[in-house]
Order: C-alpha cells, then structure tokens, then sequence
C-alpha cells in the first residue's frame, strides 16, 4: 500500500510539473519604470504575440546579472522610451511576485519624477485618475490603485505646489 501512495504522489508530481502547476524555474526579476511628469503617467501598449498583447504597461524589463532594480529600470526607460531619468528622483513604491501561468516573476516598481519627460520612443501620457487597472497585466493592479489612491506617492508638479 505504502508503494502505492508514493508512486501516486510521484505521479502527480510529474503531471502537475508537466502541466505547469508546479513552477520548477525561478522567479523572474523585473523591474519597472512608472515614469510621472505633468502630463501624467507614462503607459505603452504591449505588444508581441504574448497573451498579455494589448494590455498597457509600464516600460521595464528582465533584471540582468550584476545590475539593480534602478539599473535596469533606467535602462529599459532608455530602451524603450529614448528616456534619460535621474536616479535621484526614484522611489521603489511596490514589489511583488506574481505568477502567471508560464512564469513567476518578482516585480520591482520604481517611481520617477520627471516633470520635463519627452519620450522619444513609443508611450502616452495617462493623468493618474485615468489610469485603469482593468487594462493593464494583473501584476500591475497594486501600483495602479496605490498611485491613484495614495497621497505617499504624490509629489509637487510645479513650484507653487512646493510651497
């Protein structure tokens, strides 16, 4: 009997495995720009065949080796956006892990101020009250509440405001 129930177990474990229940690679780590001038915040359509396309998201990326979250979002905001931000006005605002069904991922969000931001890459400007978590990937959902919600997150547009 004991046979039984251990090549039973085994079993599952191989089915659940193979159908992608059990997730044996680790967890992605990404980090994301949100990207906030007075235009609003900075969104791109997602594009590519994933089932994630049409979606709305925030430019970022796969962290490489040796490279921090705020590396890499400075480097996906150039990437994606032609955009050159100043690590001095970033915040991380939220992580989180998500798993989708063929990944997890551990998320990294870091705010940017740049009241000046011109992206010379694909991107619109969304003013936060607008932003709706309906269009963006699941994992986005938190950020999304958090910054039209939170008054943590917001900061000065302009130099009246500052006083």
């Amino acid at each position: 009997p004991l046979s039984l129930l251990g090549a039973g177990a085994v079993g599952a474990g191989v089915f659940l495995v193979s159908r992608g229940g059990i997730h044996t690679e680790p967890e992605q780590q990404i980090a994301v720009a949100v990207i906030r001038s007075r235009l609003g915040i900075l969104v791109q359509e997602r594009e590519g065949d994933s089932l994630l396309k049409g979606s709305l998201e925030f430019p970022g990326g796969k962290i490489e080796d040796r490279e921090s979250p705020l590396q890499t979002a400075i480097r996906e905001a150039q990437e994606e956006c032609g955009l050159e931000l100043d690590p001095r006005s970033a915040s991380e605002i939220w992580q989180q892990s998500h798993e989708y069904r063929d990944r997890r991922v551990h998320i990294h969000f870091l705010l940017f101020d740049d009241p000046g931001a011109v992206p010379a890459g694909t991107g619109t400007w969304l003013p936060e009250e607008a932003l709706d978590e309906k269009f963006f990937p699941a994992a986005n959902r938190q950020v999304i509440r958090l910054l039209k919600n939170s008054d943590r997150t917001r900061r000065p547009t302009s130099e009246e405001d500052r006083e």
